[in-house]
Formats: structure tokens, sequence, C-alpha cells
């Protein structure tokens, strides 16, 4: 199943359409009618092409370090370190369940062509317990099947200019992308970005907020970033459904790509409140894709 709308427009560009939309994305059409399938599998954006004699594309940055310093350069940038000791331990239900949902991933992926249905069950998996490094690995596995490079490779050179990163914060909005055309969760299916009536007494600041969030994911620049953060905390402190804001502000932090403070809210409402299963779903979304968008090849 090939990602959700794949050929649609950006769905966070509100502004008129650049130069690049009307002129090169037809060049870059005729570029794929032009290329065999062989030669679009694993070949992203600003990536050569390889092929099963070429040397690996995705090789393991920890090979040949001393394990000390194996574990710095992950803890450098982010990644959970998980303890090599926990497949030696007894099982509890939690993994023995988790496990079970991996080996299905597995099945899936006997057939490339499953890699999506496979990375919703590794979804399920982590949502169980986003810390468990074989979910993590399982859902990574998924990505990284040739079918699911290839058809990342076609939405991303129809939407996004490969010859220019930095335009319009352009990593940061291949990564807000990818996550949202990727997740399956139910809670995407109706989201919709306008304030809830319920908090009408903070519509002026929750406002402010989304507008410098909205400058953030165009411009990066981290003042509007601060910004935003500011007005939502304001709103934050002033309503009265503050687990039902938080929420609502987990999720658009999410929808923009801001995954680490979308994780920051989860956290905090799984803390305070009995934890839904659709706040345990994003929540494990978006640890996974703060913590391993940076193996994702198409994004860097």
């Amino acid at each position: 199943m090939p990602p959700r709308n794949p050929h649609a427009t950006d769905p966070f560009d509100d502004e008129p359409e650049d130069d690049f939309a009307d002129e090169e994305s037809d060049d870059l059409g005729d570029e794929l009618d032009d290329l065999d399938d062989d030669d679009l599998i694993g070949r992203l954006p600003n990536d050569e092409p390889y092929g099963t004699d070429a040397e690996p594309l995705f090789r393991d940055p920890d090979e040949g370090l001393p394990p000390d310093q194996a574990r710095s350069r992950r803890a450098m940038l982010g990644v959970p370190d998980f303890d090599d000791d926990e497949d030696n331990a007894p099982p509890t239900p939690a993994r023995a369940m988790q496990d079970a949902i991996i080996e299905q991933v597995n099945d899936l992926l006997e057939d490339e062509w499953e890699w999506d249905a496979a990375a919703e069950k590794a979804y399920e998996a982590l949502a169980i317990d986003p810390t468990y490094g074989r979910a993590a690995n399982a859902l990574l596995r998924c990505y990284l099947t040739h079918n699911a490079l290839r058809e990342m490779q076609h939405v991303l050179m129809k939407l996004f200019n490969p010859d220019d990163e930095e335009r319009f914060n352009q990593r940061h909005r291949i990564a807000a992308y990818s996550y949202r055309v990727l997740s399956r969760a139910e809670f995407w299916l109706e989201w919709d970005e306008e304030l809830p009536p319920e908090f009408a007494n903070v519509k002026e600041t929750l406002a402010a907020g989304q507008q410098a969030l909205r400058r953030a994911y165009f411009g990066g620049e981290e003042r509007d970033l601060k910004e935003a953060r500011a007005q939502f905390k304001a709103a934050l402190d002033r309503v009265a459904d503050r687990a039902g804001l938080m929420w609502y502000l987990a999720r658009l932090y999410a929808d923009k790509g801001y995954l680490a403070d979308s994780a920051a809210l989860l956290g905090a409402l799984i803390a305070a409140s009995p934890a839904r299963s659709d706040v345990l779903r994003l929540y494990a979304e978006m640890l996974w894709w703060r913590d391993h968008s940076w193996q994702v090849p198409w994004i860097h």
C-alpha cells in the first residue's frame, strides 16, 4: 500500500506555489520516466544510485568503535542506549506481546510490497513500550526496504526540490511530511488544525502561537519556535481543560514535525492522567521519529 495521498501537494504549504512546482517538477518527472525501476531503487535526493554489487548504503556507524565511544556517539545524537542484557532476561508479558507482533512484521516483510502493512504492525509493537529496541529496529527495517525507498523517492521528487536543501526550511519539512504521510494512526484521519470551540477563552493566544509555529516551519527561525512555545505555555496556564489542550498541541507540534516538543507534551500528559491508546500511539511515534529519523535516508 503506497503512502497516503502521495501525489498531493504539501499539506502544510499554505503559500502560493513556487516556480519549482510549476516548472522544475516537470523536468524531474521526465527524468523519472527515463529511469528504469532498478535505477530508482534506493535513489533518493542527493544520493547516488546503488545496486547489489555496490558497497552497502547503510553501514553500522558504530562499526570499529570501542563500546564506550559507540555509546558516547549515540548519546550525542540522542539515540536511546538499549541494554544488551535484556535479551537474556525472562520476557515480561509486554515483551512477549511485542515479540509476537514483531514476528508478524517479519512475516510481512518476506514480501517487500507489504512494507507499509509491516510498518503499521511495528507501530503497534512500539505503542506497547516505545523503549524496546527490537520494536524500534523492526520499524526501521520497514522503511529501509527497496520498495519503501522507491515510493518515497517518487513522492519527494514531486514535492521538494532535491537541489535546494535549505529552501523554506526544506529538510525539516521533508521530515515532517515523511512522518505524516507514513503514519497510519486513526487520530490523523479526523485531524483539523482549527482550534476546538472549548478553548475559546485562549483563542487569541493560541492563534498567535500557531502563526509563530507556521513561520518556524517555513523559515526555520529558532525565535519563531520559541515564540510559539511561549504562547502555548501561556494558553496552558489559563485553559480549564489542560489535558485536552495538551493533546491538541501535541498533535499540532507533530503535524509540523516538531517531534521533541510533541513528545514532551505527551510524556507529561501520560504522567498526569490515565493513558489512552491514541496518546500512547502518538507518543511511541514521536519517540521513534525523534530518535531514529537520522537513520531514514531520504531525510538526510
